[in-house]
C-alpha cells in the first residue's frame, strides 16, 4: 500500500494504518538511529521517539 494511503487512512482514524507504517518504517529508522547514537538504548528510545513525535 502507497504511503498516501496510508495516511489518509490513519487521517480518518484507522490506527491500523499506524501499525503499518511504523513497521514499514521503523527497521530503517533504527538503523540509522544505531550509527549515530552511542548504544543501541539509545537508538532504539530515539527511534521510538520518531514516531511519538
Amino acid at each position: 500500500m502507497r504511503d498516501g494511503e496510508l495516511f489518509e487512512r490513519l487521517a480518518s482514524g484507522d490506527i491500523s494504518a499506524l501499525d503499518e507504517l511504523i513497521g514499514a518504517y521503523y527497521p530503517e529508522i533504527l538503523r540509522f538511529c544505531l550509527r549515530h547514537t552511542p548504544t543501541r538504548e539509545c537508538a532504539e528510545d530515539a527511534a521510538q521517539e520518531t514516531f511519538l513525535n
